[in-house]
């Protein structure tokens, strides 16, 4: 399907690569081809939707849809407003995603990194932390996690599924906008991104996954 067949669509969900620029690309072409009334949504998991909408001729219209990973099993989908999407574009965004089957969680203000990756993020920082400091091996990291935290997967396992060059540009975009330096990068983390080692997608990650590829 090339782009001009899309223009009679009612709206559009961007889920190119986690950058701003290839972002605002999208939806400068998304918004020249669709119809004024047609949605135009992004499944960014960090990046502000306001700086998004501003590639566009019609900021109101701009909204998030951040569906988890794997879309197919995960209920919840946060749904983040730009300062100014419009109450209408919020409720018609929210409505795609309950017949989608669903559950829309709206988040009002655009904070870098939503709400999820507020709380995973972290966790993933940490662990690569604790792990290039020696202070544990990632599978008793992990196992920590799930059997005294009670999380259903560990850190490490999480950020190969996701991708770590992903759960990379998360982290540099949040550091970079919050000027926090909690949220520096993981020298170990940017190390493995350098060297190819992205997770299940690549084979091999914080774990070897090269049976499964």
């Amino acid at each position: 399907m090339n782009l001009e067949e899309m223009a009679p669509v009612g709206a559009a969900i961007e889920a190119i690569v986690e950058k701003v620029g290839p972002k605002k690309e999208a939806f400068r072409a998304l918004d020249a081809l669709l119809a004024p009334d047609a949605l135009l949504l992004t499944n960014t998991s960090s990046i502000s939707i306001t700086d998004l909408a501003s590639a566009t001729e019609h900021p109101e219209r701009v909204c998030g849809t951040h569906f988890f990973t794997p879309p197919p099993v995960r209920e919840a989908v946060e749904v983040p407003r730009g300062l100014l999407t419009s109450d209408e574009t919020l409720q018609r965004a929210k409505g795609l995603v309950r017949a989608f089957g669903k559950i829309p969680i709206a988040i009002q203000k655009d904070v870098p990194g939503f709400v999820a990756n507020r709380f995973l993020m972290p966790m993933l920082i940490e662990a690569s932390r604790l792990l290039d400091e020696g202070v544990a091996s990632k599978e008793d990291i992990d196992l920590l996690v799930k059997k005294g935290l009670g999380f259903p997967i560990g850190p490490f396992e999480l950020g190969d599924f996701i991708g770590l060059d992903v759960g990379l540009d998360v982290i540099q975009y949040v550091h970079d906008e919050l000027g926090d330096a909690y949220y520096t990068p993981p020298r170990l983390l940017k190390e493995m991104v350098r060297a190819g080692k992205l997770g299940r997608k690549t084979g091999e990650g914080f774990y070897d996954y090269g049976e499964e590829t």
